[in-house]
């Protein structure tokens, strides 16, 4: 993309709607804090949506925002070093960049998911905590998958175009790759009394959509590995009527020793999780 980005959004803003217009204002006026800001900031900021913000990358031809802070972050940084001359230069183009380098990072889904687990498991191992949650991030997120070039969160809204599933699904078997690293990791920790750690550490991995596509909440796909339960199976309930998450985090709860027989609305553990 040509450093000209400033440029092409004065020339298009007028002929946006409303709301893309003020993303587009949002930038020209403040491109330094722009650069700085989440995908959710911006769209605060600018009175907006996140949806907003991603057709606006869209419409100007990037694959995402953060595709399109990189180019906001190369522009800056060409049109400061015209001004090196001046007071500061150097720790304008020293700021710009440490922006780009930490854009770029982001792009390391991968590679970021993977040190997360080791810290887990090292705090697990060591006994430093009891209770860990990771969050994945898949907003404006690239990833340095070969084949993939989409941020996640838009390809989770495929509308069941096979180009993108085949990227979507590149991205998930990569984190399911790691996820398995991760388990095989804990069960290779030998714990004092016999047994192992996955044996001992209840893993929940999830979502918080059941068709990302479509925005639904229902039917979620969850995964329980250790922690001393029944495996190798696949508990499957009626679609149109399914047994509440809650029941679910009951059976975990239990399985801490936490006396209690509801969570939220959902009373009872979860037909057919069975204890090994």
């Amino acid at each position: 993309m040509s450093t000209d980005l400033i440029a092409r959004l004065r020339s298009a803003s007028a002929d946006m709607t409303p709301a893309l217009e003020r993303v587009a204002t949002a930038v020209l006026n403040e491109p330094d804090v722009v650069l700085y800001q989440s995908i959710t900031e911006l769209a605060d900021h600018s009175k907006s949506s996140e949806a907003t913000v991603m057709r606006f990358c869209r419409d100007l031809g990037f694959s995402g925002f953060q595709d399109f802070k990189l180019a906001l972050a190369r522009e800056l940084a060409t049109r400061d070093s015209s001004a090196q001359s001046t007071n500061g230069g150097d720790a304008v183009q020293d700021l710009v960049a440490t922006a780009i380098t930490a854009l770029k990072e982001t792009e390391k889904l991968i590679s970021r998911l993977r040190v997360g687990y080791d810290l887990i498991k090292l705090a697990l191992e060591n006994d430093c905590t009891r209770v860990v949650s990771l969050f994945i991030q898949p907003l404006g997120v690239l990833s340095e998958i070969a084949g993939v070039s989409h941020e996640t969160h838009s390809l989770t809204h495929h509308g069941n175009r096979p180009e993108m599933i085949e990227e979507l699904r590149k991205i998930e078997e990569a984190q399911f790759t790691v996820f398995r690293d991760f388990l095989a990791g804990l069960r290779g920790v030998v714990e004092p009394g016999g047994g192992n750690l996955l044996e001992r550490t209840s893993v929940l991995y999830g979502t918080c959509m059941g068709n990302a596509n479509g925005h639904t909440n229902k039917n979620w796909p969850m995964l329980l590995a250790g922690g001393g339960f029944k495996h190798g199976q696949h508990l499957a309930f009626d679609a149109e009527r399914n047994e509440p998450i809650g029941k679910l985090f009951v059976s975990l709860l239990q399985r801490l020793g936490i006396e209690s027989d509801e969570f939220s609305s959902a009373k009872g553990r979860l037909n057919g999780l069975e204890l090994a």
